[in-house]
């Protein structure tokens, strides 16, 4: 049996199948429920190269040919910043290319800084009609009328996924959070204040832009799906970047898909102990 590190930040599926490979990275950082100045302002420097407009990630990675979807951006809902990378011929080019591409980015002006904020305001339902709007409501409620009614050893798996303790509802805090992110508009060192985040923020999922050796924050994940010469090139690309870092291989036989209220364990293998759950939200057997 192998002796795998769960709670490593980097994981890795190995499918031989593919010829590209995929990337996701995310680490935390801002969630709604923070609407202190400081957050407000990590959470808009996370946006500063979102987004599908020219000077964003997307687009200057897909006109080079190393990624097809991809691009970076804040999720206020889960607190991360999340970037993602598919269809890439070479991930470790890839990762280099848009750590160069943060780097060489212009510095930040009041253009800028806007279309950040812009960017952090999509999402909402304000444009749909009274029936989808209905609609998308009605699939919340059942999911968390669903979950409530779950087994009582579930109950910790179910206040992950849909948080209900007392306080703001969740409709309020994305209010709260918006008026916190237009009320930055006024600042005047809006741009200055972006700008001297930008690095830094950026570096908690592109192990390329941290000063020395890249140190992920706790809840930081690098996954890597791909073939094992993908494996081999992103295995070089950390021992530059992340030396203590070891991009560990997980492999089909790994991940044994449960419901919630099935038991913990694996067929055949006995008694198992607690089983972490991945990136992709399985618990895994070993």
């Amino acid at each position: 049996s192998r002796l795998l590190d769960f709670e490593s930040p980097c994981l890795g599926l190995v499918t031989p199948g593919m010829s590209s490979g995929v990337i996701i990275a995310s680490a935390p950082l801002t969630h709604q429920r923070a609407w202190s100045r400081a957050s407000l302002l990590d959470y808009l420097a996370g946006n500063i190269l979102g987004g599908g407009s020219d000077q964003g990630l997307f687009m200057q990675t897909w006109a080079a040919g190393l990624a097809y979807s991809n691009g970076i951006r804040p999720r206020e809902r889960n607190g991360t910043l999340r970037y993602y990378a598919e269809r890439c011929p070479d991930v470790s080019q890839t990762l280099a290319f848009v750590e160069e591409r943060v780097r060489q980015a212009p510095p930040v002006d009041a253009g800028r800084a806007r279309t950040a904020l812009i960017t952090a305001l999509g999402g909402s339902r304000t444009a749909l009609d009274y029936t989808e709007r209905t609609r998308q409501r009605a699939l919340e409620l059942q999911l968390t009328l669903g979950l409530r009614n779950q087994k009582a050893g579930t109950q910790r798996l179910i206040e992950e996924l849909v948080p209900w303790k007392q306080g703001p509802t969740r409709l309020e805090e994305l209010r709260m959070f918006r008026r916190g992110l237009l009320d930055l508009l006024d600042d005047p060192r809006l741009s200055v204040e972006l700008e001297s985040r930008k690095l830094e923020i950026h570096a908690r999922v592109f192990p390329g832009l941290a000063e020395g050796d890249w140190k992920p924050a706790a809840g930081t994940r690098f996954y890597l799906i791909g073939p094992v010469r993908q494996f081999e090139l992103v295995d070089q690309y950390l021992a530059q970047h992340a030396p203590e870092k070891v991009l560990q291989r997980l492999y089909p036989r790994d991940y044994w898909a449960m419901g919630l209220d099935s038991p913990v364990g694996c067929r055949g293998e006995g008694e198992v102990d607690r089983i972490p759950r991945t990136p992709h939200n399985l618990p895994l057997c070993r």
